[in-house]
């Protein structure tokens, strides 16, 4: 396709692209500063009204997520306290602690996954690392 295309270009085309006079004809210099190649903020991320929002939305989340996780922690923490109390003047021996302690324990877990994840997809929006020769 390769050939085809040049010869092509050298028959049809006059040999070329046909460039604006105006038109820089020198090739800028490769970036080799990481930092800028990597930088999605700076060259979309900021000017992009769907990335903006998507960023905004997931930044709320993350902070609902959190918030919610640590109020599970304290319903948690408030259900169980509770259950040894009761169980302490009922019975005087320890009782393992009931489901909805248990429950609201995973739920407070599976809430701080779900924001810490998050926040590491939201770094996403502003520097995206990628080497190719790391892509596997």
């Amino acid at each position: 396709m390769i050939i085809t295309f040049r010869n092509w270009l050298g028959k049809r085309a006059g040999g070329g692209v046909a460039w604006d006079a105006n038109c820089n004809r020198e090739i800028p210099s490769v970036e080799r500063d990481k930092a800028k190649v990597f930088d999605v903020y700076s060259t979309h991320t900021k000017d992009c009204k769907i990335c903006q929002d998507a960023l905004k939305n997931i930044n709320r989340v993350t902070i609902f997520s959190f918030i919610s996780s640590g109020i599970c922690l304290f319903l948690a923490l408030l259900v169980d306290s509770r259950n040894i109390a009761q169980q302490q003047i009922s019975t005087g021996f320890f009782v393992a602690p009931p489901l909805s302690f248990w429950l609201l324990t995973l739920g407070s877990i599976a809430l701080g996954l779900v924001g810490y994840y998050l926040k590491k997809f939201s770094r996403l929006f502003y520097v995206y690392h990628f080497e190719h020769h790391r892509n596997d």
